[in-house]
């Protein structure tokens, strides 16, 4: 394949959500072969890009061509479309029959289904191995039963962190003549990034993601930045590193900022002239005026002479003010204003030794306590069961708990913790955000605080950068970073206002920015806060009372 055959190319391309504004409009690109990354403030059109390459979504007007096949690992990793960890692999059919034969069943069907993949278990263990895959690596070589267990493990079984480790080894088990990523890195411990990175880094084949995680980015070859401008998202592709892109973009940034400024000072410049020049003109017809010329003839002629030479000198100065104000115009758009997430923190009822958790460790009989103000981090490797301590928490609330707390907690218990919430009033924000089809924010909004007006939630929701006819959107056609906020406003304007927040890998899917505007409104926050982050700088920021390792 030649390297223009791996280039992915967009003529004239544009796409629209149904009833919505043009997401992109008509653009034109080559991303060429290597490690692309794709940045951008949430919402801009990452993902809606994506989807567009590998034909999940259709442009309205333009075309799109790129290398086939594809392998495409999605942000919501697919959990729907998987029951047991083979499905990840598209290996369970073969497998169940492969079970059946060796069972004594003779059927045709089943040797149609197998077809030559007679050792497909094996083959996909082994592979699973040399990719430190842990959960395959605790299977003894030639252990049938444990290896047909294995892969009919529920999916929910596994860490989220083993789960994106394992579609992204299935992506490449096909020997893809492209790899796209939507933010592999989401829910990877330390471990599991460092060889990530190696992963892709070891790859031949062309490689687009979209990603906030720097140390990710830093291995690209090109940057394509998606910006919201003011008149559309405006796709510039830049050479180099993240950190290359961060310095070329802060240059031409400065050099924006001062060219509109001069920009600004000519703009004033002229305008000044330009009244100078009015004042000259007065001046001058006022002059002729009371000319003490007595033929009338003569002073009516020294008067139109005066008028036209006015109206050219004014012409003059009226098309370079014109143009000085177009130029400045024209620079100012070129200096970027950025928008900042902000959020007015809800009365919080609470006192600084009020009990709100308690913990104990059933191996070691540790007892733990959670007060209201505390920041507490739950840590350990991907697969130790974090997210089951959660569910276990959740578990244990009182009555008058809301119903999307119940149902996220499920009746789970871990055993190797038992715990007791002293409150309902809590707000939890899943590492998966689900979304209720057909239900917008305002909705979603007024069931979490039926006492908030719908002016109230519009304010709310615009401090949020949703504004306008955002507020309208369906849930399932946003970005994760507008979800994100979309469920932080569920958590913290849902009446009673929550004593406890719950949150699970919050830094995932969400802007630098963002992230910066979290890290300020739970340290504003009153109530308690418990959190599982492999952020290091989020978690960090939070200064936590003490880490809970599991």
């Amino acid at each position: 394949m030649t390297a223009q055959m791996m280039n992915i190319s967009f003529s004239n391309c544009t796409f629209a959500h149904p009833g919505q504004a043009p997401l992109i409009s008509s653009l034109n690109l080559v991303i060429p072969p290597g490690i692309t990354g794709i940045v951008g403030d949430n919402g801009t059109g990452k993902t809606t890009l994506l989807k567009l390459i590998i034909g999940e979504l259709k442009p309205s007007h333009g075309s799109i061509s790129a290398p086939s096949p594809i392998a495409y690992v999605p942000q919501d990793l697919g959990f729907g479309s998987y029951t047991v960890f083979s499905d990840i692999f598209g290996l369970t059919p073969i497998l169940h029959a492969l079970q059946r034969v060796e069972a004594g069943e003779y059927e045709p069907e089943l040797y149609e289904i197998i077809g030559d993949q007679w050792d497909c278990a094996e083959r996909l263990h082994a592979y699973l191995c040399e990719r430190s895959f842990s959960p395959a690596l605790e299977i003894e070589q030639g252990d049938s039963n444990a290896l047909n267990d294995f892969f009919d493990r529920r999916v929910e079984s596994f860490s989220d962190g083993q789960l994106v480790s394992a579609i992204l080894a299935a992506a490449l088990y096909s020997n893809p003549r492209m790899l796209i990523l939507d933010e592999p890195s989401n829910n990877l411990d330390s471990a599991a990034q460092a060889e990530l990175l190696a992963r892709l880094k070891a790859l031949t084949i062309p490689v687009l993601m979209v990603s906030h995680d720097k140390q990710l980015l830093d291995i690209c070859e090109h940057i394509l930045e998606l910006y919201s401008g003011r008149e559309g998202t405006e796709f510039t592709l830049y050479p180099g590193s993240y950190t290359d892109y961060e310095q070329l973009l802060h240059a031409a940034q400065q050099q924006a900022a001062k060219e509109a400024q001069e920009a600004k000072t000519e703009a004033r410049k002229q305008q000044r002239e330009w009244v100078r020049a009015q004042e000259r003109i007065a001046r001058s017809a006022s002059q002729v005026r009371h000319s003490g010329e007595n033929d009338k003839l003569l002073k009516r002629l020294m008067q139109q002479s005066s008028q036209s030479a006015a109206a050219r000198v004014q012409r003059v100065h009226d098309t370079t003010r014109e143009r000085a104000e177009q130029k400045q115009q024209l620079a100012q758009r070129a200096v970027r204003k950025e928008q900042h997430v902000y959020f007015r923190m809800p009365a919080v009822s609470g006192h600084a030794h009020q009990q709100i958790l308690s913990l104990v460790d059933r191996q070691s009989g540790a007892h733990m306590l959670v007060n209201y103000g505390d920041r507490v981090r739950i840590s350990g490797r991907n697969g130790a069961g974090k997210t089951s301590l959660i569910r276990t928490i959740l578990a244990s609330a009182p009555e008058g708990v809301s119903a999307d707390i119940v149902h996220a907690a499920d009746g789970f218990r871990n055993g190797h913790f038992s715990a007791q919430l002293m409150t309902a009033d809590i707000g939890y924000i899943p590492q998966r955000l689900l979304c209720e089809p057909g239900m917008n924010l305002l909705e979603s909004i007024a069931r979490a605080n039926a006492s908030m007006s719908e002016q109230q939630i519009r304010d709310a929701l615009a401090s949020l950068l949703f504004r306008a006819d955002d507020v309208q959107k369906d849930l399932s056609i946003l970005s994760g970073g507008e979800k994100f906020r979309a469920a932080v406003a569920c958590a913290l304007l849902s009446a009673p206002a929550p004593r406890l927040l719950i949150l699970d890998e919050p830094s995932n899917n969400v802007d630098a920015s963002t992230l910066d505007w979290l890290i300020q409104v739970l340290n504003s926050y009153k109530g308690a806060v418990l959190f599982i982050s492999h952020h290091e700088h989020f978690a960090s920021s939070l200064n936590p009372t003490f880490t809970l390792n599991v």
